[in-house]
């Protein structure tokens, strides 16, 4: 898990970019954690209908909450 240390939108932005070109990803996403919850903050190549469904991931829910858990 990242902490804040980057925490304008570009950086986030620029580490996910450098890091899915580095291991050959296609789309991928940053999530904080915040208020018990998981709170994206960078996405790419992720479609923007799929962004809102996991804009916020509370503890438990689907893959992400429960790696969360």
């Amino acid at each position: 898990m990242m902490n804040h240390i980057m925490s304008t939108p570009t950086e986030l932005e620029n580490w996910l970019q450098d890091f899915l070109a580095k291991y050959k990803g296609a789309a991928g996403t940053i999530h904080f954690f915040e208020n018990g919850g998981l709170k994206l903050v960078s996405a790419i190549n992720i479609p923007p209908p799929v962004q809102q469904v996991v804009a916020w991931v509370p503890n438990g829910k689907g893959m992400a909450g429960l790696a969360l858990q």
